[in-house]
């Protein structure tokens, strides 16, 4: 399958999967009003992926078929879901037979007040089931339009489990496809001729979109009501273990940030709805830090996992750099901000040209200020100590490594997208041809400056030694460790929950299964 992205614009998907919405058994999504911003940070942030860490992260395995493996919990500014973040561990269908009665019930027809089923006398309702719902679903449109890579998996999936467009589907899908708005306002034929895709092409794309939605809402739908529960015995252990004060305190904190204000400012959720999710999303990350603080790898099972698959940690033809930062940052990378922002923090006042004007004396004098260093260190002044005066890489500095990269694997992808030449690409290219120990004799620059680089060794391709991947080793065992003790804690809780489906619920099964049995047979 191609690229999605690379045929039509996030815009585009947006309003064919906002068509798709009614493809699952649930409630649609209510459309977010979008009066600001580009198609792009709106599909980010329906997405809420990979952004940086806060206080209150834990790790979880994720309800949502859009994330592969693992998600996190919401944090502050976030007001994440139980379709996103509940710890869903891979239990059995069966476990909780009594919840066979909720099954094949469609929801969306019910009440909100209607109680689906208490744990250990807390009530989850459909209102509960809902909003969770349109929140996974919302994540999973954002997820499909921004990561194509997405598309395939759940395709695979869909085989799996037998899901498949109706004609019904099929045809409605292609329709709204071709509805100028999801064409950027141009024709059909227009758009295809200017995306340089046949008719077959573009059918095929929106197709394959619409199963993967498809199966990725089945999947949530499916999986939902066991996150929900999982949650509750997550946050009914955290009151317990009294970490609701430390929660509050830190919902407090964070009330008194801009980021709070924004969050309020675009939710459709009220304050005190906000402000529980948050407190619930902190008590969640601490329950989650004590059920998995005995997780980590011991030295011997990390070592015995390298033994094993040695053959697996091999590496190419690398290069061993070091060098040295002169920082002239184009962008914001908190908390590296940009030239442009700091200018501007001095002086708030300023006008654009003047602005413009400062900025390029700033990038000017960094560049000369690099060129200068450059120069010293061609002529042979000992770089490990210019590069522990001078660089602005803060943490080089403080480590007094001489500016220390460790070794570029030259046979991994060095590139970006369409070809773009990477940081770790311009470095590599700069010493090609170097001899070890020889200085490039040209500035590298990059979206954080300049760089003065040094080769400092050469490796042909090889064995990778034990130090080398202990980190990452340590990492993924880790993971699965926290992940299989998160497992055992939720079956363990649940087998022990007192969890039961209200009697509402059961007399609408009654209802629905009296209405199969109503239904005439085929004779055989």
């Amino acid at each position: 399958m191609s690229s999605v992205k690379s045929e039509a614009t996030a815009k585009t998907l947006s309003l064919i999967l906002a068509a798709s919405l009614g493809l699952s058994a649930c409630e649609a999504p209510k459309s977010h009003k979008v009066d600001k911003g580009s198609d792009d940070e709106v599909a980010e942030k329906g997405a809420n992926t990979d952004k940086g860490a806060t206080p209150g992260k834990s790790e979880s395995t994720s309800t949502n078929p859009a994330t592969s493996g693992n998600g996190t919990a919401a944090q502050p500014g976030t007001t994440g879901s139980t379709a996103e973040n509940a710890q869903q561990s891979a239990l059995p269908g069966d476990d909780l037979p009594q919840l066979a009665a909720a099954r094949g019930i469609n929801l969306s027809k019910l009440k909100d007040s209607v109680v689906i089923c208490t744990v250990n006398g807390i009530p989850i309702t459909v209102e509960t089931f809902k909003k969770e719902y349109r929140e996974g679903v919302l994540s999973l449109q954002a997820t499909l339009t921004t990561q194509p890579g997405k598309v395939n998996e759940l395709l695979g999936q869909a085989r799996s489990l037998g899901v498949e467009l109706t004609a019904d589907e099929h045809k409605r899908l292609l329709e709204t496809a071709r509805h100028k708005e999801a064409l950027e306002g141009k024709s059909f034929k227009d758009f295809l001729q200017e995306k340089k895709i046949t008719e077959e092409q573009f059918n095929e794309q929106v197709l394959m979109l619409g199963l993967a939605f498809k199966t990725g809402t089945k999947i949530i739908e499916s999986q939902l009501l066991n996150g929900l529960i999982n949650r509750e015995l997550m946050l009914q252990a955290a009151r317990n273990a009294g970490f609701y004060r430390v929660a509050m305190n830190r919902f407090i904190e964070f009330k008194h940030t801009q980021k709070y204000d924004a969050l309020v400012k675009s939710s459709t959720d009220s304050a005190d709805a906000i402000k529980d999710e948050i407190i619930n999303n902190e008590m969640m990350s601490m329950m989650m830090d004590q059920i998995t603080k005995e997780s980590s790898a011991s030295e011997t099972l990390m070592r015995q996992q390298f033994e094993k698959n040695k053959e697996a940690y091999k590496h190419g033809e690398r290069v061993k750099l070091s060098h040295i930062i002169i920082a002239a940052p184009t962008f914001d990378n908190p908390p590296l901000e940009s030239i442009r922002t700091q200018i501007k923090k001095q002086k708030p006042n300023i006008t654009p040209a003047e602005l413009d004007k400062e900025e390029k004396v700033s990038e000017q004098q960094q560049h000369n200020s690099a060129l200068d260093i450059l120069n010293r260190a061609l002529k042979g002044e000992d770089f490990k100590t210019l590069a522990d005066r001078y660089t602005d890489d803060v943490p080089a500095r403080a480590s007094k490594t001489g500016g220390d990269l460790g070794y570029l694997d030259l046979s991994l992808n060095l590139s970006g997208p369409g070809g773009a030449k990477t940081d770790q690409g311009r470095l590599a290219e700069a010493v090609k041809g170097l001899k070890v120990g020889q200085v490039a004799p040209d500035l590298v620059h990059t979206a954080y400056g300049w760089h003065i680089v040094k080769l400092t060794g050469k490796q042909p391709p090889g064995q990778l030694s034990y130090d080398e991947v202990k980190g990452s080793l340590k990492q993924i065992l880790g993971q699965q460790n926290r992940e299989q003790a998160a497992e055992n804690w939720i079956i363990d809780k649940r087998k022990q929950a007192n969890i039961r489906v209200s009697p509402e619920m059961l007399q609408l099964a009654a209802k629905e299964k009296g209405k199969e049995g109503d239904k005439p047979t085929t004779a055989q």
